[in-house]
């Protein structure tokens, strides 16, 4: 027997104290090899595990709970080997915060080493700091992080810093009050995210850029300017899927769009305007269909939010023949939806999860889970773990013509915070 991990970074209540959790789980041999995760949404950027024998109930007063830490955050940690990594601030004097990266023994709950980073030529407020989730390079274990200022760093599995990247000073970053991240995604041999510019030459047009850097050396690599227009920030993360033979980086834009480009080069190959403010969360894929979500207004309608199903294969912008089906009226502005080969989650601002039908987009139920929720789902094992303010829940998606998700637990925590586990 061994001991397997789940994490959740978290706000208490009182005087807004974070806490790390680790929940226990015991397993056999069928998960030595299970997979890491190694970024914000896992190894495969949509929100599934393959992982069995999840606990699903455990209680602050130690039910489940293997170790603590008294800090936590807004971003989901990630996981590769033994070791924990958390981006976070730092504690004590809030004049002199700092966002710094944790690393964490998993199996005892030992700080190994953390780094911090200064914040400097940004407007965040130190209660914003950590917003992104580091990505891990399953290649060399290096950790790729991107700070609420816009410093891109890699740091080795030692702690050591191997290079920084200082977008701000480099190319005009702007990082505002609301403390918008993207987290970054580790694609090949690239580091990739996107972050708002205004900054000079090529660059001077307000918008946001896409960015590709050399994992190894931080060497930009190409920079893509596919939207002609800006609403708002967003910290929407790209996924990867390979499309009629390209590798493609599809990623919803400030612009109200979602975009897809070329992974090599950064060239924009279809973009499909869907809102009239920025997408915040992320698209997924499954079986050659891409499903996107947004909770703002739509481009054709008074009706607000969208969920629908997208044909990826066409080039140029995309217009309405390319949606297989769309589903109105429901408001997912914050969470990314994640699929179980039979039915897509998601939840809207006001916390309800509801479950859509794959082929045709059919609300098949819908379950109130409280009044305000951001974090995105996680599915594994045929059940769903979803966090809202306050509280964790685990459900279990019910059999077809079922009304409602069935609860396996729901468990209190004193809390704020968006991070998944």
């Amino acid at each position: 027997m061994m001991t397997r991990l789940l994490f959740s970074a978290r706000f208490h209540r009182s005087g807004l104290r974070p806490v790390l959790v680790a929940f226990s789980i015991l397993a056999g041999l069928a998960v030595l090899h299970a997979s890491d995760w190694r970024e914000w949404r896992g190894a495969s950027r949509d929100g599934t595990s393959a992982e069995t024998n999840l606990p699903s109930s455990w209680s602050p007063s130690g039910e489940n709970v293997a170790w603590t830490l008294p800090f936590g955050g807004r971003s989901t940690p990630v996981v590769f080997g033994n070791r924990l990594y958390l981006q976070t601030s730092t504690t004590g004097d809030v004049s002199r915060t700092q966002e710094r990266l944790v690393a964490v023994d998993v199996d005892t709950g030992r700080v190994v080493w953390e780094h911090a980073f200064n914040i400097y030529l940004s407007d965040v407020p130190q209660h914003r700091t950590g917003w992104a989730s580091p990505a891990i390079d399953p290649d060399t274990g290096n950790v790729i992080v991107f700070t609420v200022g816009a410093e891109l760093a890699a740091l080795a599995p030692d702690g050591r810093v191997l290079w920084t990247r200082s977008l701000p000073e480099e190319y005009g970053a702007i990082t505002t009050h609301g403390g918008r991240t993207t987290s970054p995604i580790i694609e090949g041999d690239l580091v990739i995210l996107n972050t708002l510019l205004m900054g000079w030459g090529d660059l001077a047009r307000p918008g946001n850029r896409y960015f590709a850097f050399d994992k190894r050396t931080g060497q930009t690599v190409w920079i893509s300017s596919p939207q002609s227009k800006h609403y708002d920030t967003n910290y929407a993360s790209p996924i990867v899927q390979t499309i009629d033979g390209q590798r493609l980086l599809i990623v919803g834009g400030t612009d109200g769009t979602f975009h897809a480009m070329q992974v090599s080069t950064g060239k924009p190959v279809w973009s499909l305007e869907v809102s009239k403010r920025a997408i915040l969360n992320g698209a997924v894929f499954h079986d050659g269909t891409l499903f996107i979500s947004h909770g703002e207004e739509n481009i054709d309608t008074t009706e607000m939010g969208m969920v629908a199903a997208v044909d990826p294969r066409g080039t140029g912008a995309l217009g309405g023949a390319a949606l297989k089906w769309k589903t109105l009226g429901f408001l997912p502005t914050f969470a990314s939806p994640v699929v179980d080969g039979q039915r897509l989650y998601s939840v809207d601002n006001g916390a309800v999860l509801a479950a859509f039908d794959l082929a045709n987009g059919t609300r098949l139920w819908s379950r109130q889970l409280g009044t305000l929720m951001k974090g995105s789902p996680r599915c594994w094992w045929a059940e769903a773990d979803l966090r809202r303010r306050g509280e964790r829940q685990v459900l279990h998606p019910p059999a077809d013509g079922d009304r409602r998700g069935r609860h396996r637990r729901r468990t209190r925590l004193d809390a704020g915070g968006q991070p998944g586990p």
